[in-house]
């Protein structure tokens, strides 16, 4: 069984909670292969992740754009919304390519917002 995890962006709740679910999958399927979609550092994974864990680079979110834990840009993260909008199809195409060739069988999501593209183009389950 392969797994693609796609996190989203915003904070690192949404990947730790993601990494827990995954490490009670691997209780059940130990030979399981995860591969996290996330930008989080990997420090990150290495503390919630008791086997190795594939990362990739690739986000479906924008999230929020901050100078800190406290400040939103308003003005950045919209110009980041816009520019992921106008990319969507061609970042959804690209992504059910790599799926296929990577013969996933599952995409976990915990809110990225073009998981439902996704799936609609990849044909996988997507939970």
């Amino acid at each position: 069984m392969k797994l693609c995890l796609y996190s989203s962006v915003h904070g690192y709740g949404h990947t730790t909670r993601l990494l827990a679910v995954v490490q009670q999958l691997l209780a059940l399927e130990p030979k399981a292969e995860i591969i996290l979609n996330s930008p989080v550092p990997e420090w990150l994974v290495a503390v919630h992740s008791k086997k190795a864990i594939s990362i990739r680079r690739q986000s479906l979110d924008v999230g929020l754009v901050q100078s800190d834990s406290f400040t939103t840009n308003i003005e950045k993260t919209l110009e980041s919304i816009h520019d992921l909008q106008a990319n969507t199809a061609h970042l959804i195409a690209e992504e059910a390519k790599w799926l296929a060739a990577e013969k996933v069988d599952l995409i976990l999501g915990d809110i990225p917002p073009l998981a439902g593209a996704l799936q609609a183009a990849s044909g996988l389950p997507v939970w």
